[in-house]
């Protein structure tokens, strides 16, 4: 087993010690309400909202075709792996696969 070291730092007279804690007397405070509002969902974003925007967009309005698409922000929340969870990003319109139809949600 090895013993740990601490280093004590340069040797400094007590009046230099003093002047250097001295600088650091006030905490460093990091704000985190960026991340923290970046992590709240909108009240349009809420699961039930987004369920409620995709049923009402499950097909074209042009030509009534069953099969769209939703269309995603790149601004998801991502997991260990690098994906975007599901649920996160933002949803700002759809795509239909037939006429490529796009409309705002």
């Amino acid at each position: 087993m090895s013993n740990l070291r601490v280093f004590a730092g340069p040797d400094v007279a007590e009046d230099e010690w003093t002047d250097t804690c001295s600088l650091y007397e006030e905490p460093d405070v990091i704000p985190f309400e960026a991340i923290l509002n970046r992590l709240k969902p909108d009240a349009n974003l809420t699961p039930v909202a987004r369920a409620k925007a995709l049923h009402r967009n499950r097909q074209c309005p042009c030509c009534d075709h069953p099969v769209v698409d939703p269309v995603f922000l790149s601004d998801g929340v991502r997991d260990g792996t690098g994906d975007f969870i599901p649920g996160t990003a933002t949803l700002v319109g759809f795509h239909c696969r037939e006429c490529n139809w796009e409309w705002p949600a």
